[in-house]
């Protein structure tokens, strides 16, 4: 059998060394958690989730060195692990998992959901997960019209038939 492929860099492994397996583990249990969460989360709670309600250090608090490196990790290890888990751990679940791992470290964090009606699809909808310094879980986001979350694009308003 063929060695398990290596999912984590190299600099989080040295940095982290033996408590890396907990860190793997903690990601996987934080997307199982994100999982279930998302089929009981109210649209109008996650629309309200912002960074000022989460975690204890608020919208205005500045960042540790600590806190950039948590930071670091999650953005890594979160949507590294959810390629390996054996259910769908899309955008929102892997925001939803980062939000709440670095809500625990006291970095505020929000969810923004957005939309691209000019994919090639037709439509796109994405999440991703913000904090101060820049987008944590969810890449390239620049496509996307925030509907939910703070800068919400400005939709055309329906026409009237009449």
């Amino acid at each position: 059998m063929a060695d398990p492929p290596v999912i984590h860099p190299p600099t989080v492994r040295a940095r982290f060394g033996l408590r890396l397996p907990l860190l793997l583990a903690r990601a996987v249990w934080l997307l199982a958690w994100g999982r279930v969460e998302m089929g009981r989360i109210p649209l109008a709670r996650l629309a309200a989730t912002d960074d000022s309600t989460t975690g204890p250090a608020g919208a205005g608090a500045p960042l540790t060195a600590a806190d950039e490196v948590m930071i670091d990790v999650v953005s890594r290890l979160i949507p590294e692990v959810a390629c390996w888990v054996p259910w769908r751990a899309d955008c929102l679940v892997q925001s939803l998992a980062a939000q709440r791992w670095l809500a625990a470290e006291g970095i505020a964090a929000r969810i923004e959901i957005g939309v691209n009606p000019a994919a090639p699809q037709g439509f796109a909808s994405h999440a991703w997960l913000r904090c101060s310094t820049g987008v944590v879980v969810g890449g390239e986001t620049a496509q996307y019209a925030v509907l939910l979350g703070h800068q919400r694009a400005e939709m055309p308003a329906k026409s009237d038939p009449d």
